[in-house]
């Protein structure tokens, strides 16, 4: 087994011994090197349990040597020790990124400190042999030559700005980040973000407990100043919105005895959508050297074009979201959801069949009504109206399909389907009966003697759901017989005096909590099929046990073609409710039926008008 070995890289020959004696009861080979290459090739041919090295070295510096050491699969087990000698920027933020294992200042008054950090870590070694691979001096060569002091930053900077990512859905939250990481590289006492866009102006600083606030506020005048001076000329400056305004802040032990900002600087950050400048500010005077400022533009280059994506998807999501709110007030958001998850068009224009119940409710009269009424106030108190009905709708589980000029579209079972979704469309229904009574027409001019009220036709039925349209435009709606047969059953409100009618799909699914009278047997226009259409009412409004007896008999007699005994029960039952229209209907057809018979009657009675 390959003898386990100590490096120490150090170009002074008398540091070199007095690291030497230092660790002369240190047990193993120690190998010193003056330069960074000979010990990079040694230590990736050798079995190394420790690096010590200054971070001062030639060709490349102790931060580069540390991080190849540690980025090598076959090197990384190797503990490293660097160490410095005097005050020098940047250094922790290297330090932290070469993944070394312990970091110190080095100096005649630290070398117990520096012995016991020696002990700690060969305390923690594996003792292992390396896989002794001669390594070529091209190999060797080419991986030194990746570390030069440009290259080394900007990889260690965009490595770190790569972990930004997971903030690009909060700016803010981003810019906060942004912030904390660039006083890890620069280590000065204050620093803020200017970012316009979308006509508002968000300001994010970092700024050292130890700045007086006179400071904070001479240099957020200045940045505000340079700042500003970048607004399009064709922005009116004195109507910048600094609508979010963050102010952080962190702990820096004071260096002078007078805390004054001497070193300022300001970059503008690249980018298309928006404008934005980072500013910067040091106590230390004559910071900024060639080498920081080189680094800040680089990072200003790199940061802008990440803060836009965030800007950008921020704005995406806000504009999503306030788009569901809109449309939410009329169609649940599932359904919202549903249309903008789809991808391509082809999905986008395939529906799907379901079983939905169809609620139309629509205005009686309204044409006259809007007639004599200016277009403005007609809006308005549709506006009133539609908030209303679409209330009871969304509260019922349902959904607006669309608003037909006066009229409404409502859905149940379209997005989530209920196993009572004909229960809730009848109780939307009976709910929208007793509001149409409370709602304001002060607005309107409604004609003498005049009333306003809806009517409700329901059915329930397979339709396509999906988007219906064209790649220009597309409709989240429903097509099908069950939506024609319901807007027929709403037109015969008016014709039986019933508020509400729904079909024969929609009674069989209701429970003991509704009440239905059986109104007639219709065959619509279009259709060849019969259906049976129905009143809809509370239990406790329901007719008189004695009314729907004799409505009973009647219509079994009508259904069966017996004009005269028919005609009869009706009359009976307009004794007990005169003023009842459908009975009064089907008197007077029995009348006309019993002196002009119809030819193969099958209890269904043909209507020619929709």
């Amino acid at each position: 087994m390959a003898k386990n070995k100590i490096v120490v890289c150090e170009y002074s020959k008398i540091v070199q011994n007095v690291i030497k004696s230092l660790l002369g009861k240190i047990k193993g080979e120690i190998v010193f090197f003056d330069n960074a290459y000979d010990a990079l090739f040694f230590i990736q041919s050798n079995p190394v349990v420790l690096l010590i090295s200054s971070i001062y070295l030639e060709p490349f510096t102790g931060f580069h040597l540390a991080h190849l050491i540690k980025a090598e699969p076959k090197t990384e087990k190797t503990k490293v020790l660097l160490y410095y000698s005097e005050e020098t920027k940047l250094k922790s933020f290297y330090a932290e990124k070469t993944h070394a294992d312990a970091f110190l200042f080095f100096n005649a008054n630290t070398t117990r400190e520096f012995c016991e950090e020696v002990e700690l870590l060969l305390g923690e070694v594996e003792i292992f042999e390396n896989n002794v691979n001669e390594i070529s001096e091209k190999d060797l060569l080419v991986s030194a030559l990746k570390s030069t002091e440009k290259t080394f930053f900007n990889y260690i900077f965009l490595e770190s700005l790569f972990e930004m990512n997971l903030y690009l859905e909060n700016t803010a939250s981003l810019l906060k980040n942004l912030l904390y990481l660039i006083v890890k590289i620069f280590e000065v006492e204050i620093f803020s973000f200017f970012i316009f866009h979308e006509a508002q102006v968000q300001k994010h600083s970092l700024i050292s407990n130890s700045l007086a606030k006179t400071e904070e506020n001479d240099f957020y005048k200045v940045s505000k100043l340079h700042f500003e001076s970048y607004v399009p000329d064709n922005f009116d400056i004195s109507l910048l919105e600094y609508n979010e305004e963050k102010l952080y802040r962190f702990e820096k032990k004071v260096k002078t005895k007078q805390n004054v900002i001497s070193s300022y600087e300001h970059f503008v950050l690249y980018a298309n959508s928006f404008v934005g400048t980072f500013h910067i500010g040091a106590v230390e005077f004559n910071y900024f050297t060639e080498q920081e400022l080189k680094l800040l533009h680089f990072f200003c280059e790199k940061i802008g074009f990440l803060i836009e994506m965030s800007l950008n998807f921020t704005s995406v999501i806000n504009k999503e979201m306030r788009m569901k709110k809109t449309f939410s007030r009329f169609v649940p958001e599932e359904i919202i959801d549903n249309i903008l998850g789809y991808e391509g068009e082809a999905k986008q224009l395939v529906g799907e069949k379901r079983m939905v119940a169809v609620v139309i409710v629509d205005i009686r009269d309204f044409t006259a009504i809007s007639e004599i009424n200016t277009p403005e106030n007609v809006v308005s108190f549709l506006n009133l109206y539609f908030t209303h009905m679409v209330e009871i709708i969304k509260k019922n589980g349902g959904a607006v399909d669309k608003f037909m000029g006066d009229s409404i579209l409502a859905l149940f079972g379209a997005t989530t389907s209920y196993e009572d979704n004909a229960q809730r469309a009848v109780r939307t229904a009976l709910e929208m009966q007793e509001v149409i009574h409370t709602i304001d027409t002060s607005l309107l001019i409604l004609p003498e003697n005049h009333e306003l009220k809806i009517g409700i036709g329901i059915h329930q039925g397979n339709v396509v759901v999906g988007n219906i349209g064209c790649q220009e435009k597309i409709d989240y709606t429903v097509i099908g017989d069950s939506v024609n047969l319901a807007s027929r059953l709403e037109s015969l409100t008016k014709q039986y005096g019933a508020p509400i009618i729904i079909s024969d799909a929609i009674k069989e699914e209701l429970d003991q909590t509704f009440s239905t009278r059986h109104l007639d047997i219709v065959r619509v226009k279009g259709k060849s099929i019969p259906v049976s259409i129905y009143r809809v009412m509370q239990k406790e409004d329901a007719y008189s046990t004695e009314f729907q007896e004799t409505i009973t008999k009647a219509m079994e007699l009508y259904i069966l073609g017996a004009w005269n005994l028919a005609y009869n029960y009706f009359t009976k039952a307009l004794d007990i409710m005169p003023q009842d229209t459908a009975t009064m209907v089907l008197q007077n057809r029995c009348k006309s039926f019993a002196s002009q018979p119809p030819i193969n009657w099958d209890g269904a009675i043909t209507l020619l008008s929709k």
